[in-house]
């Protein structure tokens, strides 16, 4: 697995994060960071933020979390100094530092965050899956208690994303709320020196509680969209951190460039009509079996990734808890052995197969229709638009798609994936086998806990409900004088690591 690492390169002629030059840059001698976004943010409306990618990034600007997560993707304080799981994992119980507020001058007390909280988990966004079932009281004006119906380890987790943004309570629900946020965090939106769908400008919160943690008095974010366009203004100074692809890495590194890299991202097959419900084989775990048995992994993570990872069969990460390292030859690359699966099912002569023809993801899709066909199963295709590829996954239009998605820590994996409501179990499948070890997994702890997460780890690549094919490496690459933290499973640098 390429090791976790910022690394920080001299690039000759490129202009760092240093001397400002006006326009809203806060006066001479201020310092002020540049990212270049391939992400959009969609909102600023605080139940529709979404996180994962650079479209995360806009928002952290103006939001502070309860809690924040450290390079190990461990929560920590953060506007919340103390916090406290129950033995139980159903409540979270968080003290807010004295003295905050939002600026347009209300409070940060118990009452706003719980407001926030409340706000996201109504709001019908995709956060709002997260928090269903959960309540929150607010115990005195700085502390409140955020309960689960059901175990849930992910809580403190969840108080580190957009579940855990905090908001003005007179800015929630308001006609402005997805252009004009009211938030607590380092910066301040400025919307003049911002133009829509295109750039994103900030200038610092004079009155953060945690100044010292942002060292720029201004941040700029710019929509980029083209991975060449990215590297040309790294290379020029015009920007000072990006995101990059595996197949500019060592372009980037010839430039000089630094690179902050991250394992990621698990990528492959999401085979989601376990129950048959579209396609009647897929039922039958022989065939998601052999599925499995026909991609060549070391061979893909060359051709596809440029060697940035490492091969997997599992959804969980190789350093966590949950990870079997006896399942790595659960599937081996065996296309004979993957059609006498398929003649055992009944499925020698194959079957028809609906597939999302995605541009984002063209390049993955040859192997898909060759090595699927290599088994008779006849992918058809059918083109998405880009702006109706989410919706057309999570909305359950497809059976099977190759898709890539964080692999953070097993709570987070679990809450996902394998749960009956969790957005990437698309088809809504339910095993009563898996939901108790799910069940056993929410109320384990220590050593118990690891041993819970395998069994759940075995019992998925065993049943085949994924085709893994790599753990990938996301990079960033920055100009001289930049440097950020990876923080595990983002394949985005957090804000707050930015320096």
């Amino acid at each position: 697995m390429a090791a976790t690492a910022a690394v920080a390169v001299a690039v000759a002629g490129c202009t760092s994060a240093g001397t400002s030059s006006g326009g809203g840059d806060g006066g001479e001698g201020a310092r002020t960071l540049t990212l270049a976004l391939d992400t959009p943010p969609t909102s600023f409306d605080p139940a529709a933020l979404v996180g994962g990618s650079a479209a995360g990034l806009p928002w952290q600007a103006v939001y502070d979390t309860l809690l924040k997560l450290d390079a190990d993707s461990e929560a920590v304080p953060n506007a919340a100094e103390d916090f406290e799981l129950s033995e139980d994992n159903t409540s979270l119980t968080m003290t807010l530092r004295e003295g905050m507020t939002f600026t347009d001058g209300s409070p940060v007390d118990a009452e706003a965050a719980k407001a926030s909280i409340e706000y996201v988990r109504d709001g019908g966004g995709a956060a709002a899956a997260r928090l269903q079932g959960m309540t929150v009281e607010v115990v005195d004006d700085l502390t409140l208690t955020v309960t689960s119906a059901t175990p849930q380890p992910l809580l403190p987790f969840l108080m580190t994303q957009s579940q855990g943004a905090l908001a003005a309570p007179a800015s929630l629900g308001a006609p402005d709320a997805a252009t004009a946020p009211v938030g607590s965090g380092p910066y301040v939106y400025d919307a003049a020196n911002s133009t829509s769908g295109d750039t994103w400008a900030f200038t610092r919160n004079e009155d953060y509680w945690n100044a010292d943690g942002y060292p720029y008095d201004t941040v700029r974010m710019r929509l980029m969209d083209d991975v060449t366009a990215r590297l040309n203004a790294l290379r020029s100074g015009q920007v000072n951190a990006a995101p990059i692809t595996a197949t500019t890495v060592a372009e980037a590194e010839a430039a000089g460039l630094g690179l902050v890299q991250s394992d990621a991202l698990w990528a492959g097959l999401h085979i989601a009509d376990r129950d048959g419900s579209t396609v009647p084989a897929l039922a039958d775990p022989r065939v998601r079996q052999a599925m499995n048995m026909v991609f060549d992994r070391p061979a893909i993570l060359q051709a596809l990734y440029q060697g940035q990872g490492e091969v997997t069969e599992q959804i969980f990460r190789p350093d966590g808890d949950a990870f079997v390292p006896e399942l790595a030859d659960r599937y081996p690359f065996d296309v004979e052995a993957a059609r006498a699966l398929m003649a055992e099912a009944g499925y020698a002569d194959g079957f028809d197969l609906p597939y999302p023809d995605i541009a984002r993801f063209g390049f993955a899709t040859p192997i898909v229709v060759q090595q699927l066909g290599e088994i008779g199963i006849r992918v058809n295709l059918a083109s998405v638009p880009p702006q109706q590829v989410v919706p057309a996954i999570l909305g359950n239009e497809f059976p099977v798609f190759y898709f890539a998605l964080p692999a953070i820590t097993p709570p987070f994996d679990v809450e996902q994936s394998l749960r009956p409501q969790s957005n990437w179990n698309t088809d809504r499948t339910e095993d009563p086998e898996l939901s108790a070890l799910i069940a056993a997994a929410d109320q384990a702890t220590g050593d118990d806990a690891a041993e819970a997460y395998q069994a759940v780890n075995e019992w998925v690549v065993e049943n085949a409900w994924f085709a893994p094919w790599a753990l990938v490496t996301s990079t960033w690459a920055t100009t001289d004088g930049t440097t950020a933290e990876p923080v595990v499973g983002s394949s985005t640098p957090y804000l707050h690591t930015f320096r």
